[in-house]
């Protein structure tokens, strides 16, 4: 495998932005993937995750002089549904140990594979103790939604919250993502939300109307530098949001600290105020201030952008709560999603089925 996680592109800590879900001929994508990563420089990324269905070998004779930073990643892809798995290097062989043959698999057989629970538990445990982040994909998106109902939600690091808005049923299925990741978030679970573009084609078949490009949506993280490792790093940590064109900042000053989003705050001891400001927005839109799965605070964003501070009160210092902002337009989709800041004891929940959680979904 030619693409090293310790490369350092840039060296500077600051945002980083770019698409964590894309498919190269490795799969059932249209381009290969050096002309993938070609791509992502001609549409300003500053990083792009390859996840090919079951398959790693877009990475084993990439280019090690390509210009932008590669992720390595791969799209389990299962009847039972589909997660996105980050930070494996070393050969193919090392890679298919941990992944349990899965990659190996006939590539007619890349969409037909079926795991019993027992057999996903263990896959995601060899990746889990591996150090790899798993990311769950368009969790409701019929009929490739998350079939298994009794897995422990425990197993995903991240969730996608923004899969390619211009698929028509993403309208409704998006949305249903975020109330999913709101009830994750209420009961403990401090996963991170990400976007991906969930890119095949140039020019896909099935819709003409559909904008397949690698910056629908966008994911920004804060990352000590651009490297592999320092996007791995920002994702844990949680500093990252998700946008179709916004830039956003979030952070709350609470006993003489300021904290960022994906920041724990821990139990607070006094009243604080917290910050949120949105630029780069194209129309008319709003800027919600959520607060455990609830708008608190609005205001519109005008001329582009907006701004507005929210009082913490000293009453929420035996509250745990999270504070995310949401930017909707007119119609209540999502333009651009954070990741929250957490104020609160911790605590680490129980292990819960994701069957429980779809349940209290209901209407999506």
């Amino acid at each position: 495998m030619s693409v090293s996680l310790t490369r350092v592109y840039n060296p500077n800590p600051g945002w980083y932005r770019g698409d964590f879900h894309a498919h190269t001929t490795c799969s059932d994508g249209s381009l290969a993937p050096r002309q993938l990563a070609h791509l992502a420089g001609e549409q300003q990324l500053d990083f792009l995750a390859i996840t090919d269905h079951n398959d790693i070998r877009a990475f084993d004779d990439f280019d090690p002089s390509c210009e932008r930073l590669v992720l390595p990643g791969v799209e389990v892809t299962l009847l039972e549904g589909h997660f996105n798995v980050y930070g494996f290097a070393g050969n193919t062989a090392e890679a298919g140990e941990i992944f349990g043959g899965i990659t190996d698999a006939p590539r007619e057989m890349k969409h037909r594979l079926s795991l019993q629970h027992s057999e996903l538990v263990a896959l995601m445990q060899r990746i889990s103790v591996a150090g790899y982040f798993i990311s769950l994909n368009h969790p409701l998106l019929q009929p490739w939604e998350w079939r298994d109902s009794l897995t422990d939600v425990g197993w995903f690091d991240g969730i996608e919250l923004l899969n390619d808005p211009t698929y028509d049923d993403n309208y409704r299925m998006n949305p249903a993502a975020l109330r999913l990741w709101s009830t994750w978030l209420n009961a403990g679970y401090r996963c991170t939300g990400l976007g991906g573009s969930d890119f095949h084609s140039l020019a896909p078949s099935d819709n003409p109307r559909r904008l397949s490009r690698l910056d629908l949506p966008l994911t920004y993280v804060y990352a000590e530098e651009l490297s592999c490792l320092g996007i791995l790093d920002g994702l844990r940590r949680r500093r990252a949001y998700i946008s179709l064109g916004p830039k956003v900042e979030l952070t709350a000053q609470v006993d003489g600290r300021v904290y960022c989003m994906g920041d724990d705050a821990g139990a607070i001891r006094s009243s604080g105020t917290l910050r949120l400001s949105v630029t780069g927005c194209a129309g008319h839109a709003q800027a919600l201030v959520v607060r455990n799965g609830q708008a608190l605070a609005r205001v519109d964003v005008q001329d582009g952008g907006a701004e507005l501070e929210v009082e913490i009160p000293a009453s929420e210092a035996p509250v745990r709560a999270w504070y995310r902002v949401d930017v909707i337009d007119a119609a209540g989709q999502a333009l651009a999603i954070s990741n929250p800041i957490f104020l609160g004891p911790p605590r680490t929940p129980p292990p819960t089925a994701f069957g429980s959680f779809a349940e209290k979904l209901s209407g999506y």
